[in-house]
């Protein structure tokens, strides 16, 4: 009987050891799967930064005859990518010559529990601008990569300052004139601001004033 359950005592303390060890073995074996999962997400991530294009980093300066923009976008569809890519460096060239276009953009973004920033990648813009008004607008590179399922494009544009000044002085506008014309609309709007918050200032001193006087009764020899 004392053999028995010696026989039985023996076993099961081998079984438990046994267990253990799997038991030691499958999380050493987890922790060892997630780092190396861990280490090739940074080198995915290191790569895709690395693949960025130079002249998308740092664009080239611009210079009174020419004028330089960049532009990106990732989307499913290689074509679709390439148009909002120049699209966004168009704005960049609009935004620098002042130009009339309307953007509309509409994107949703929001912070996941992970801490990521998670978008639904909704993002619309709309030119409203007669074509022949842009002139001498042309690519100067291209860059494509393709991760994940999606077509990465960086772009981009250099706008001939000349081209587009001789457009407008065919049209009876001067660019020179225009930006002269809205620095001054500036000025005076900065001016406007200024007196208005000055004119509410002391506005603001004479009511306290007033609200002074009213709180503190006046006392005359006969009282």
């Amino acid at each position: 009987m004392k053999s028995t359950f010696n026989k039985t005592f023996i076993s099961t303390a081998m079984l438990s050891v046994l267990l253990a060890g799997c038991a030691s073995n499958g999380v050493d074996d987890y922790v060892k799967s997630q780092q190396e999962q861990h280490e090739k997400n940074v080198k995915i991530e290191q790569n895709r930064f690395d693949d960025i294009p130079e002249w998308f980093l740092n664009v080239p300066a611009n210079t009174p005859d020419n004028l330089y923009a960049v532009g990106t976008a990732t989307t499913n569809n290689l074509q679709f990518s390439l148009n909002q890519a120049k699209l966004n460096a168009e704005f960049g060239l609009a935004k620098a010559l002042n130009q009339e276009i309307t953007g509309r953009e509409r994107s949703y973004m929001h912070q996941g529990s992970d801490g990521n920033v998670v978008s639904d990648g909704d993002n619309v813009i709309t030119k409203f601008v007669d074509p022949t008004d842009v002139v001498g607008v042309q690519v100067v590179k291209n860059k494509v990569q393709f991760s994940d399922g999606k077509y990465i494009v960086y772009t981009l544009l250099n706008l001939d300052v000349n081209k587009q000044r001789s457009m407008l002085k065919s049209k009876g506008i001067d660019l020179v004139t225009l930006r002269a014309e809205k620095a001054y609309s500036d000025v005076a709007n900065e001016a406007q601001r200024r007196k208005a918050a000055k004119l509410e200032e002391e506005n603001a001193k004479i009511e306290a004033v007033s609200e002074s006087m009213v709180a503190t009764p006046l006392t005359g020899e006969g009282a």
